[in-house]
């Protein structure tokens, strides 16, 4: 076993060190000991957690290593052999190792690189692991299904093969017109000056226009304004009949066909609609969503037999039309059934509220006034009142009072069918006082009676007033050193027909 010199101080239990506690609160702990003296403990406290990361360090190395870590000064042979220990446990760092590690890591990924130390990655298909499972290339060919390709390439086309007429002695050139095919590369090229039909051989053109008002028969929009004037054109013809479609840069696309032995410049395009030439609602005869105008009736789900400004829904005749300005008609199987107009709404038969039993309103229409319910409030003493009137006036009302009661008022006189209930709430004659005996059981006034000044008991004053009197002044007895006079009145009431003195 490799040797270690370097040993931890103070690490025995019951050591003289200061506790954990007071060595975090100790102030040295940031400025060292500046002044005074250091008790041991606190020394040793600061040599042992010096030297136990030290003598750690030292045993990671000397064991890692295999080699001796020896108290001898030599600092460089010490990070020689703590390179050594490290080496053991940790990969040392490169820009490969870096690379791969940036990558992300997940299920059927294969990293690989694009350069020096550049690290891409890809997806692996079961194809893929099962091909570089494969222990040769005889493996991967029959995994491929090849084998029998490879046995018959063993065995070269005889020279006697021709492909168009041409020899398959050796290397041969075909173009795409020998197999009849249309060639993948341009086969012409559209400039400022020319013409689109100008291009009469099939295939792909380039079309490379910087002013597409030099070129007569270049694509079109209906604005006036031209495609964008970059791009490809394929044509192909099929017999006497021509087909260009150009395809621009920035996505737009047009067509054209004609019949001949070539284009013809006259034939006009027909620019297609898509995400950058989106139709206007006035190219498709619809309204904008933002709004427009409809001449015409409208008929939802069914024709619209209401005509004029209407529109009907489901049943030819039920709908909504403008019969007039300011003027809205509602009907039901062309029966007139409500109107609206500037402040009112018209029902013309009967309005009815409720899913079971119902509450109608409804007039017969011979009835010689206009009436109406009112509901309304002056905000003051009559915050809610519901009234009945006509033309002429009000009839009745209904009114919630501002303590909350109920007030019911009528215009005229109210003449019951039935007086049971009124008979019920009163007394029958011989129970009852007339208004003469009623005057005469309550006060209608009352008054003070005329003033007495009562004579001096002694030299303090007199006596009490009688009952049913109250007093009315009072002053000082000037004759008396400490005696007062004063005055008082009877009170007086007015009950039937006279007054009367209250006497207690």
């Amino acid at each position: 076993m490799a040797k270690n010199d370097f040993k931890p101080f103070a690490t025995g239990k019951g050591a003289n060190v200061t506790s954990q506690s007071d060595w975090e609160a100790l102030p040295a702990l940031l400025s060292g000991f500046t002044a005074g003296k250091a008790s041991s403990a606190q020394v040793n406290k600061a040599l042992r957690q010096a030297s136990f990361i030290a003598a750690a360090l030292a045993q990671y190395t000397a064991s890692k290593s295999g080699q001796d870590v020896l108290d001898d000064g030599d600092l460089s042979g010490f990070i020689a052999k703590m390179s050594a220990a490290f080496g053991k446990d940790f990969q040392t760092l490169d820009a490969t190792l870096t690379a791969l590690a940036g990558l992300a890591t997940g299920a059927d990924k294969l990293p690989y690189f694009t350069g020096n130390d550049i690290a891409g990655q890809t997806d692996l298909t079961s194809v893929g692991r099962d091909i570089i499972g494969k222990a040769s290339i005889a493996d991967i060919l029959t995994y491929l299904g090849l084998g029998e390709t490879i046995n018959l390439a063993k065995n070269a086309v005889p020279a006697t093969r021709r492909v168009n007429n041409k020899p398959l002695s050796g290397d041969i050139n075909l173009w795409a017109s020998d197999v009849k095919a249309i060639s993948a590369d341009a086969v012409g090229e559209i400039t400022d000056n020319g013409t689109m039909a100008s291009a009469n051989i099939p295939g792909w053109w380039r079309v490379s226009v910087s002013n597409s008002d030099s070129v007569a028969d270049f694509p079109t929009y209906p604005d006036g304004s031209k495609l964008y004037s970059y791009g490809y054109m394929f044509v192909e013809k099929i017999g006497e009949v021509w087909f260009q479609h150009y395809y621009a840069h920035m996505g737009a696309n047009a067509k054209r066909q004609d019949w001949g032995t070539e284009p013809n410049t006259s034939r006009p395009w027909i620019i297609d609609y898509n995400t950058a030439n989106k139709p206007s609602a006035g190219d498709v005869g619809a309204l904008p969503i933002t709004g427009g105008r409809l001449n015409g009736p409208l008929g939802i789900g069914t024709d619209n037999a209401l005509g004029g400004n209407s529109i009907v829904f489901g049943d030819n005749d039920t709908g909504i039309k403008q019969n007039g300005d300011g003027i809205l008609d509602f009907y039901a199987n062309s029966q007139l059934v409500a109107r609206i107009q500037p402040g009112s709404l018209f029902v013309i038969n009967t309005v009815q509220t409720g899913d079971g039993k119902k509450l109608s309103l409804t007039s017969t229409n011979n009835s010689a006034l206009n009436a109406g319910f009112n509901l309304w409030g002056d905000g003051g003493n009559r915050p809610t009142v519901i009234e009945l009137g006509d033309d002429q006036g009000w009839h009745l009302y209904s009114q919630r009072n501002t303590d909350g009661s109920i007030q019911f008022v009528v215009n005229g006189q109210v003449i019951p069918d039935n007086y049971g209930n009124f008979d019920a709430r009163y007394l029958s004659s011989g129970n009852v006082y007339t208004k003469g005996e009623s005057d005469n059981r309550y006060v209608q006034n009352i008054q003070r009676g005329a003033p007495v000044w009562p004579g001096k008991v002694d030299e303090y004053g007199p006596n009490e007033a009688p009952a049913g009197c109250f007093l009315t002044q009072a002053r000082h007895d000037p004759t008396t050193a400490y005696g007062v006079t004063f005055a008082y009145r009877p009170l007086q009431m007015w009950v039937g027909n006279g007054w009367r003195t209250i006497n207690g």
